[in-house]
């Protein structure tokens, strides 16, 4: 199952060069392989959207990564669609620091926020991953 309520949101591209995306890409598809020793066309890879957006970083004052946020009610079309800082997603956040695994932060940012959307979300994006 796909879930659009969740996306992999990058400051910028790998080696900050805009015109060399591939890095960038063999980063991601590294990042979302669910089996690490996987090579070639068969692998199997997390659902998630992906966007390049440093505006995010700067909004949530986000200084090192990885880093797991969520923001309560935002929607990624609605945002993406408008220039404006009237378009920036609400400020109800929850924002989780580390090294660790997905599966890891997803837990912690559940437990520290106890908010029912967090863990429903995280809920349906890791077991159906």
């Amino acid at each position: 199952m796909y879930n659009k309520t969740i996306a992999v949101t990058l400051p910028g591209v790998v080696g900050n060069d805009d015109s060399k995306l591939l890095p960038t890409i063999k980063f991601m598809e590294n990042v979302l392989k669910k089996d690490k020793d996987c090579s070639g066309f068969q692998c199997e890879f997390l659902k998630t959207n992906v966007t390049i957006d440093p505006r995010l970083f700067m909004l949530y004052n986000i200084k090192q990564i990885p880093a797991l946020v969520f923001a309560k009610n935002m929607s990624m079309i609605n945002y993406i669609n408008q220039n404006n800082e009237n378009s920036m997603p609400a400020l109800t956040k929850f924002i989780v620091y580390g090294d660790a695994s997905l599966n890891f932060m997803a837990q912690e940012l559940a437990r520290i926020s106890k908010d029912d959307d967090i863990q429903h979300s995280l809920k349906l994006t890791l077991n159906n991953q």
